[in-house]
């Protein structure tokens, strides 16, 4: 007797797991119906893995058409969490809303449901209505998702739910941002900049030596004048070949000094201009580095949505350690 009856529940389980959809692979947003697009699904699913990655709670979003005509959506939404084993640890949450009946269903895992009470159920599912009376599906959903992030104390990463409203007012502040942000100066711009700020200084030094060299020449040309007057010949000689030589070689030594100057800003400049070039693409690099690796963090996150469980299992034992047993809420809207 105890085996008959054995049998009849095994065979009644394996009959009602059999109408169960299987879940689509890394997604907790199943539309089996087809009211969202690509783009909501992948922001309700950033917001539920959120919830995930921050309190370890799987939260499962089934959205069908109408129930099989032999269930009850609290049936249906039960065998969806013992089925799919939503949760670990029993910490699970699954909800199924029917679109053309209207009726909406939220269970509740075993270690729940202090937190999850059927009125805080029955709370969350009140903010769904409104949206979809007015078939905002994804809206409805974004506000669930948002009422149980709050319940569970997890705090939205603000990528995880980018409204309308988000965007223009990111998009206006960054097209501030590109109109008050100063273009960098090129290479020969920093070059010509260095040459007014630095270049002054430099004349002003040759100049002087030009100076203080003239006057040399003309204090020398005034001795050998006044020479002249004594002695033509031997102060001619010894003007040329000694004094005046001397003053064309303090006049090159000045020279020299000009363009060893200017030489050596020259080359400080276009170190600093080749220090600067290498700064910048070392900032390349980490930025490219920090986007692969964002992006990278985003695939992976994306793999690991829903996935949980291995599914499709009639097994008694695996399905009543689930941790759904009936607790919840349903409604209509």
């Amino acid at each position: 007797m105890n085996k008959f009856l054995t049998l009849l529940i095994l065979l009644f389980s394996f009959g009602s797991f059999a109408q169960i959809p299987e879940p689509r692979k890394d997604t907790y947003v199943n539309d089996f119906v087809g009211v969202l697009t690509s783009s909501e699904v992948e922001n309700l699913n950033k917001s539920i893995n959120t919830i995930e990655n921050q309190t370890g709670v799987q939260f499962a979003i089934v959205l069908i058409d109408k129930l099989p005509p032999e269930y009850e959506i609290e049936d249906y939404a039960l065998l969806i969490g013992r089925k799919w084993h939503i949760g670990k640890n029993k910490n699970g949450l699954v909800y199924v809303a029917a679109i053309s009946q209207r009726k909406q269903r939220l269970e509740v895992a075993r270690n729940l449901e202090d937190v999850l009470t059927e009125d805080k159920c029955l709370e969350i599912m009140n903010a769904i209505k409104p949206h979809f009376k007015k078939a905002d599906y994804n809206a409805g959903l974004a506000a669930m998702i948002e009422q149980v992030q709050s319940q569970l104390n997890v705090t939205p990463q603000r990528a995880a739910s980018v409204t309308s409203a988000d965007v223009k007012a990111d998009t206006k502040g960054e097209q501030a941002a590109s109109e008050s942000k100063t273009e960098p100066l090129s290479g020969f711009e920093t070059f010509l900049a260095f040459l007014i700020f630095l270049g002054i200084p430099v004349f002003a030094v040759i100049y002087l030596i030009y100076r203080i060299n003239k006057s040399n020449r003309d204090k020398e040309e005034h001795r050998r004048q006044y020479l002249s007057n004594f002695s033509p010949g031997e102060s001619s000689g010894r003007y040329y070949g000694g004094s005046y030589g001397g003053s064309r070689s303090s006049s090159g030594v000045g020279t020299f000094l000009g363009g060893a100057a200017a030489g050596y800003m020259a080359k400080s400049l276009m170190d600093k201009h080749n220090e600067e070039e290498e700064e910048k693409k070392r900032r390349d690099r980490e930025e490219q580095e920090e986007d692969r690796r964002r992006r990278d963090e985003e695939s992976d996150n994306q793999n690991r949505y829903g996935n949980w469980g291995s599914g499709g299992s009639s097994d008694s034992s695996s399905s009543s350690n689930s941790g759904f047993s009936g607790s919840g809420a349903t409604s209509d809207w």
